[in-house]
């Protein structure tokens, strides 16, 4: 039976490591502050600790009760009432779409670091937090096909993008089929699907319209170049 390991590294963009970022992100085993690049570092090592949901809410309830923070309102004493109590602490609203967010949240295994971005967002102490770069590979002690892979994600207020090498394999082997069976069109929608993959990740409807005709144009002219090329030679 063959074992798996999985290795993350990446760091937090903010202005200070504040007891909010050390409760999200002790589980991550966050590090020092460091002022020359605005940024603490995060790492997941699986042999050695596994992120666990229980420890940022232990954390944070600890949090809560050092701020001496109003939990009236957690009526029915739920994980998500706790944590929009929290969040009125910080000045947000029942309306705010983050605190709107809390009640669809499983807070069970592994904390995924998009919502934990967006936690820290809700509970703003001066960490201003800014982004989220991520790295990830989990491999097999079994060296055999399809037992290892890596994952690269961003995650910041405005957007989140997110690859894994076996999707850069898949995108690979598509697209030569494609083009061994001259099949433009297949190999022009495979393209298609990943770049709408990456515009969803922009979360404002507008900007995200805006680039993907900015996008389009490109392609035209790009087009209208290659034609005029060809026309000349």
């Amino acid at each position: 039976m063959a074992n798996y390991y999985i290795t993350g590294h990446g760091v937090i963009v903010l202005n200070k490591v504040t007891p909010v970022i050390n409760a999200l992100f002790k589980t991550y085993r966050i590090g020092p502050f460091d002022e020359s690049e605005s940024a603490a570092c995060i790492t997941f090592i699986s042999d050695e600790h596994l992120p666990d949901w229980d420890e940022v809410l232990a954390g944070l309830k600890a949090l809560a009760e050092d701020r001496h923070v109003d939990m009236s309102q957690n009526t029915d004493n739920s994980t998500s009432g706790f944590l929009a109590s929290l969040a009125r602490h910080f000045n947000k609203t029942n309306d705010d779409p983050g605190v709107q967010k809390l009640k669809t949240y499983s807070f069970t295994g592994t904390p995924e670091l998009d919502i934990l971005f967006r936690l820290a967002s809700l509970f703003d102490d001066g960490h201003s937090i800014e982004s989220i770069q991520y790295h990830e590979y989990w491999f097999s002690d079994k060296v055999r096909a399809g037992e290892f892979n890596g994952m690269g994600k961003f995650i910041s207020h405005e957007l989140t993008c997110e690859f894994d090498t076996q999707q850069v394999v898949d995108l690979g082997t598509c697209l030569h089929t494609a083009v061994c069976q001259n099949k433009p069109e297949s190999a022009a929608q495979e393209l298609f699907n990943e770049i709408q993959g990456i515009l969803r990740g922009i979360h404002n409807s507008e900007n995200r319209m805006l680039i993907q005709k900015s996008l389009a144009d490109l392609l035209q002219a790009d087009e209208k170049s290659n034609c005029n090329k060809s026309h000349q030679t």
